[in-house]
């Protein structure tokens, strides 16, 4: 199984669990893994389309996992049964806004899980912001560079910690600021770089959320001088 370094950083983030839900599984690639190390007893995988699950329902069997795997056509959460206990659950992939709205209309599975692991591949202050106001807190994080591009994986476990918000957590990470994170060094200042090309090609009435951007970037690199 040809298992990309960004899944399988997403995979060794997951706690050894009874149940893990793999939401969004495309071709079971995680669900695989996780079975297969022995970091999970059963998983549920499930996606919105058919064509992705069937080849997950094929690599389950190919991969003689078969037996402890459920494969459901699901919109995220909404075709489990409520009553299934899930111990955590992997959201990988996918955009911010829309990982957000999964975890919204979720809720009655994911209150109860134990960790959730958070790939999302853009607006990713939306989903620290849903972690804050959910009873839950952000145990760790990693950012990762691959084929050129930079993501973000989030351990979320439940129960919050009570912390004043901060704009610059929110869209850059508090863990990996306060770990000095040299990846994250390099994210940002790349970041910059653009925004500041970009500026010199924008007139000055469309600028504002590239300024507020750089601003918070800078504020950013400022803490880990």
């Amino acid at each position: 199984m040809n298992i990309s370094d960004r899944l399988l950083r997403v995979s060794e983030m997951v706690q050894k669990c009874g149940t893990v839900a793999d939401i969004g599984c495309d071709h079971g690639y995680v669900t695989i893994y996780l079975l297969k190390n022995g970091i999970a007893e059963r998983a549920v995988s499930a996606d919105v389309n058919k064509g992705p699950l069937e080849a997950c329902e094929k690599n389950l069997r190919l991969e003689h996992v078969s037996d402890r795997a459920k494969v459901l056509l699901s919109d995220g959460f909404k075709a489990f049964d409520a009553k299934e206990k899930i111990d955590a659950a992997v959201i990988a992939g996918m955009g911010g806004r829309l990982m957000k709205r999964i975890l919204t209309e979720g809720e009655a599975i994911v209150k109860n899980v134990s960790q959730l692991v958070l790939q999302p591949q853009s607006e990713i202050f939306l989903i620290r912001e849903w972690v804050r106001e959910n009873n839950f807190h952000i145990e760790r994080e990693e950012i990762l560079k691959e084929d050129g591009k930079y993501y973000f994986i989030l351990d979320v476990r439940r129960g919050s910690e009570k912390e004043e918000f901060r704009e610059v957590y929110d869209s850059f990470s508090k863990y990996l600021i306060e770990k000095k994170d040299p990846l994250l060094i390099e994210y940002l200042r790349r970041g910059l770089n653009n925004n500041l090309k970009y500026l010199q090609g924008i007139e000055e009435s469309r600028q504002g959320r590239l300024l507020h951007e750089n601003a918070l970037i800078n504020e950013a690199l400022s803490m880990m001088e």
